[in-house]
């Protein structure tokens, strides 16, 4: 019997690097609560050794299809996201809040990738990272921070004197997927206009995982590309 070689989709490696991500943040949310002005319950500091430890032995199994360039990007991107919360908190505890922040906004994310896995044996165990966080996010966004809950769930959140607007966040989460992505399946799309330009239509070759335009063209004749 032949054996099948699976080879990973973009889905499926943007999962995996968003893991990646989520551990590196996850390992110094958690130093930061070792520290002798630090306090956790000690279920919650269990839940994140756990979430940890499963989120390792995805790192373990498919090093290889980690992308570790784009983290500078990414992160730029949620900090952006982040400062705009303007957070009064400064030193370590404005930290805890960063990372738990960026954790909590690429499983979001993660989730999204889900969909476009076709490794059964990654999706089970981002799965278990998933489940295994749950308790603490949830705890979290109650009594901590519910900074993210109001930019997902509420669509605008208010600050004095400024309201941020849901549009930016879903942009930043387009950016982040954009960032991951290879663009290997593209299609050319033709713009929509109320009156036709006489020199041609204009066209615009567009990734259909990600939605980022990679090209623009001028096309007569109604042929697309050139």
């Amino acid at each position: 019997m032949k054996k099948i070689r699976v080879t990973h989709k973009d889905g499926d490696m943007q999962g995996i690097t968003l893991i990646y991500l989520v551990n590196k943040y996850l390992k110094i949310n958690r130093e930061l609560w070792d520290q002798e002005n630090m306090a956790l319950n000690r279920y919650y500091k269990a839940i994140l050794t756990r979430t940890i430890k499963a989120s390792d032995k995805i790192i373990d199994k498919f090093k290889n299809q980690i992308n570790y360039r784009v983290e500078k990007d990414v992160i730029k991107i949620l900090d952006e996201v982040f400062a705009e919360c303007e957070h009064k908190e400064t030193g370590d505890n404005l930290e805890l809040l960063r990372t738990m922040f960026l954790v909590i906004m690429m499983f979001g994310t993660i989730n999204s990738h889900k969909r476009n896995m076709i490794g059964v044996v990654l999706k089970s165990m981002i799965t278990d990272v998933v489940n295994t966080f749950e308790d603490f996010k949830t705890m979290w966004l109650r009594e901590v921070d519910d900074t993210v809950a109001r930019l997902e769930e509420a669509g605008a959140c208010w600050w004095p004197n400024k309201i941020y607007d849901w549009k930016r966040i879903v942009e930043n989460k387009m950016k982040i997927k954009q960032i991951n992505c290879s663009h290997k399946n593209t299609k050319w799309i033709r713009e929509k206009l109320t009156f036709n330009f006489l020199n041609g239509d204009r066209v615009y070759l567009v990734c259909k995982d990600c939605y980022k335009i990679l090209a623009s063209s001028i096309t007569k004749n109604n042929k697309i590309g050139g």
